[in-house]
């Protein structure tokens, strides 16, 4: 099609469609401007009843773009205008799906693929992202349209761009040549494409409607955009019984107050309907209703939900809230699990108890070795802050871990007093990294919400912490504005292999070397090696801790040899739970800081001795004062000697086993440890710490626990490479189940890019290992992997 094209050429246009079993739709041209969406919005009001019946549309000047009623399509719609996200969204539906007919515009990454349902006239369903916005400020999401609903398929968007389409256009592919897709393939896909996005769950699933039917009421829509309550009327069918109908009617007046506007959205909802007549109608109904219809806007939520309609999210999306809390599918599936995890402990522990062999189904998230035990909390206790900080973290949640709460303890003294004290013989500050791991459902966002409550109280808003930075010179400029602050990251496995992916950037690749220096350098000052837009960067004696979350099945199946031997991981102190912790009474009302640990962090954070009581310069290209030596004892120094005679001692078998260079900061990381334990038990003056036998042996039970527990996931679950990661991750799962569909392989393995998942399949199906079959399901059938050997 082009600017050209005249009214003979969009008929011939719209009849090669229909003879080729589309239903085509007549559609504003983007210069008519007496509609409310000028290039998509169809031409009249019956133009879904015109276009089911199969009639070719009427010809106008006003209406020269091309629509395709969906009944009976699939059709993938990726709104998304990040291009590296639309690319690999676009590559995953033709893995899942097939490779289709695609249309694309040249000033957008967006684009359209046309697929046919394989059963029935399904309705629309979709993801929608949670952390990236379009250029129009809304959200990402990817749609797969469906029943009710159609698409522009030729003519102009718009921004003025004309409509294009891949080899072989939509209009020389009749419909039964299109690829047939499942909705279990659709599925599959739309779970894999909200990963590339980030959404949390799909919307438009009819999921769980019957237990929420009978709840009451109570999502409201008092003061809602008109853009929410369009939404809303998208998961209404127009063609309700009469009684009902007008019970929406009365609703959306409700909601929008009887406004014009109201009046245009009601009217454009029923016009989708096959019983909608005319707008006469409606706007006699319109009037009657008055001020006082006895039906409030909760009815179109109602209605909502029973269509498919994901309230909590669409809820969240569009004003920042949640929906009701009679019903939430998130909420639902986490208990469902927690009550899965805890009875495949049990099985887990009686089939230890039993034999000596390793069951990987039973015990996949706990390791996977019998060698794995929790730290006792008897040596979870080091007095001072630290312990106290440990205990207000566990009081403040149901499900205390501790020895999560004690890393994210350590973390926030070592930021307060980052900068201010060093260690005698080879000084060493207060800067660590923490990797916090345990099964899924353990309560482990808790720590860190509290690091950064801490934090925030005492060094002031968003100065204390950060998020996970994306490349090396987003780690500079955050330590150029505090240089002693804790990085704070989420599933921070998955973070560590996107910053050694094939397809990072060179300044993302450098964040590793960049931790490893950050890690040693202490007293001296740091320059990235990368160029940052400030020019060259001196970052004085920056004191930078870590602390990230993961899944031990995650953490370890992350793993490859290079990151052990790497040195970044041998400055980590990977501080595992593996039992599932009780859930008790959770707390009331919100976590505060009690008044006086606040007190003693304040005195931590700004106090040192005469003749040095002003607070320190924060700013990493600031001179803060000379720092106080901590002195250690007599004791504690003979300890020290005997920690680095351990310490060569696993060196020297790392060339034979390869696992012991985790221990290559082994001396060191007690060190620091027992340096925080002392400045926490003398916040009222730092002179006073000493560096004694007793914050020692912590430290050297802390440390030596974790290292221990450390290695023995690497020698289970490292492997070469990330190609070899994600085939032990894929095959230890099918072998784990004996057979598993796909739909649940990739809700169980979301850590691997759909097309890394695919070339893992791949190369297990080349070795035997795993075989491809359909399994009959109570409908249809289903894809499913057996596993064979391996």
């Amino acid at each position: 099609m082009s600017d050209t094209m005249t009214l003979n050429d969009v008929q011939q246009l719209r009849r090669t469609l229909l003879d080729r079993g589309y239903k085509p739709v007549p559609v504003f041209s983007i210069d008519y401007h007496f509609c409310n969406s000028p290039g998509k919005q169809p031409e009249g009001k019956a133009w879904n009843e015109m276009a089911k019946a199969g009639h070719l549309p009427a010809l106008s000047t006003k209406a020269m773009n091309t629509g395709i009623l969906c009944d009976g399509l699939r059709v993938v719609d990726v709104d998304v205008d990040d291009p590296d996200a639309a690319r690999e969204i676009t590559h995953l539906a033709r893995d899942f799906l097939g490779t289709a007919p695609e249309r694309y515009r040249g000033n957008s990454a967006r684009r359209t693929i046309v697929y046919r349902a394989a059963e029935g006239e399904p309705r629309k369903r979709s993801v929608t992202s949670a952390t990236i916005r379009n250029q129009d400020g809304k959200p990402a999401k990817v749609e797969v349209l469906g029943q009710g609903q159609q698409f522009v398929a030729y003519g102009f968007h718009p921004s003025g761009a004309e409509l294009l389409w891949s080899e072989p256009s939509l209009g020389e592919v009749v419909v039964q040549d299109l690829p047939t897709v499942s909705e279990a393939e659709i599925t599959d896909f739309l779970e894999a494409a909200g990963r590339v996005i980030g959404a949390s769950h799909e919307q438009g699933q009819d999921l769980h409607h019957a237990a929420a039917s009978s709840s009451p009421i109570t999502y409201t829509l008092q003061g809602a955009e008109e853009e929410e309550i369009a939404e809303l009327l998208t998961y209404v069918d127009p063609d309700l019984p009469y009684d009902e109908w007008v019970q929406i009617l009365a609703a959306i007046h409700d909601a929008t107050g009887g406004s014009g506007s109201g009046l245009a959205m009601a009217d454009e909802w029923s016009s989708r309907g096959r019983k909608y007549k005319n707008n006469r109608e409606m706007a006699q109904k319109w009037k009657s209703f008055g001020k006082r219809s006895g039906i409030t806007s909760a009815t179109i939520a109602d209605y909502a939900r029973r269509g498919g309609a994901d309230l909590s999210d669409i809820a969240i999306r569009h004003r920042g809230m949640p929906a009701p809390s009679w019903y939430d599918p998130v909420e639902a599936k986490k208990i469902a699990d927690a009550i899965l995890k805890s009875a495949m402990n049990k099985i887990a522990a009686a089939s230890a108890a039993e034999d000596d062999v390793h069951n990987e189904e039973d015990d996949e998230d706990l390791g996977g070795a019998h060698d794995h035990f929790d730290l006792p909390e008897t040596l979870m206790r080091p007095g001072g802050v630290v312990q106290d900080l440990t205990d207000w973290i566990c009081e403040w949640t149901g499900e205390p871990v501790r020895i999560h709460a004690l890393g994210a303890a350590l973390v926030i003294v070592g930021a307060l007093v980052g900068r201010k004290v060093y260690t005698q013989k080879r000084p060493t500050c207060t800067a660590l990294y923490i990797g916090a791991v345990a099964p899924s459902g353990m309560g482990k966002q808790h720590p860190q919400n509290a690091i950064k409550l801490v934090l925030d109280e005492i060094m002031g808003s968003g100065r204390g912490h950060t998020g996970w930075n994306v490349s090396l010179p987003a780690i500079a400029m955050a330590l150029m504005d505090n240089a002693s602050k804790v990085m704070v990251a989420d599933e921070f496995a998955d973070k560590l292999v996107g910053i050694r992916h094939k397809n990072a950037s060179t300044s993302q690749s450098a964040i590793s070397e960049g931790l490893r220096s950050l890690w040693g350098t202490n007293i001296g000052s740091y320059t990235p090696d990368v160029s940052i837009t400030r020019g060259d960067v001196k970052i004085h004696r920056p004191n930078m801790s870590f602390y990230g979350s993961a899944t031990i099945r995650d953490f370890t199946r992350s793993l490859v040899s290079k990151d052990v031997t790497s040195g970044l991981l041998n400055r980590f102190l990977i501080l595992p739970r593996f039992d599932q912790v009780e859930h008790g009474a959770d707390p009331e009302g919100i976590m505060t800081l009690p008044a006086s640990l606040r007190q003693r962090l304040q005195w931590l954070y700004n106090c040192l001795p005469d003749p040095l009581q002003a607070t320190m310069a924060v700013r990493g290209d600031g001179f803060p004062h000379n720092p106080v030596m901590v002195p250690m004892n007599a004791e504690a120094a003979a300890m020290d000697e005997e920690n680095k005679a351990e310490q060569k001692r696993f060196m020297r078998g790392a060339d034979d086993d390869p696992t012991l260079s985790l221990y290559g900061r082994y001396a060191e990381q007690i060190k620091r440890v027992a340096l925080i334990t002392a400045c926490g038990r003398n916040p009222e003056d730092l002179s006073r710490a000493v560096l004694d036998a007793s914050a020692m042996k912590f430290a050297r039970e802390l440390v030596t626990y974790s290292l221990s527990q450390f290695v023995l996931m690497v020698r289970r679950d490292m492997v070469e490479n990330q190609v070899e990661a994600n085939r032990a991750a894929v095959l230890n799962l099918i072998r784990a189940r004996k057979e598993i569909t796909r739909s649940e392989l990739l809700r169980r393995i979301r850590h691997i890019s759909a097309r890394d998942l695919k070339d893992a399949i791949q190369l297990l199906q080349e070795a035997h290992c795993i075989i491809e079959a359909r399994a009959p399901t109570r409908t249809n059938s289903a894809l499913v992997y057996r596993y064979l050997r391996g």
